[in-house]
């Protein structure tokens, strides 16, 4: 599936199902991107009601994110390009760009490894006193 802007079915491809019954996943799905998408982009590939049968064999990406493998977990397909996460959805059909989750910053950590030692510090001395 070529993904060239945001518009739905002439920016990107999509298909529109009207029979629920008639969804079923196979083979490999392809998603072909022209261009980088800002964090939580959505893209609605498939549209149907109901719950789809199968299950794609594969799912890659190419184009401006490179060349991607995902992985599928719970029937949903991701993988990491840079500091965002594409997802795709086998029960809603939807592609999805988000930011990946960041990790924890040093200095974060330091902050609250400080703030547990001085109340830590103030416990222990205020039962010295008693």
């Amino acid at each position: 599936m070529e993904i060239n802007s945001i518009v739905r079915g002439t920016g990107y491809d999509a298909i529109d199902v009207s029979d629920a019954s008639l969804v079923t996943y196979g083979g490999g799905l392809e998603l072909s991107f022209a261009s980088l998408f800002p964090d939580n982009t959505s893209f609605d590939l498939f549209n149907f009601s109901g719950t789809p049968a199968g299950t794609f064999a594969t799912v890659t990406a190419s184009g401006s994110y490179g060349s991607l493998t995902f992985v599928k977990n719970a029937g949903v397909w991701t993988a990491q390009s840079g500091s965002q996460t594409i997802s795709f959805t086998e029960s809603s059909g939807n592609a999805l760009v988000v930011p990946e989750p960041a990790a924890p910053s040093p200095g974060g950590v330091a902050a609250v490894s400080f703030c547990v030692w001085a109340v830590r510090r103030r416990f222990l001395a205020d039962r010295a006193i008693a």
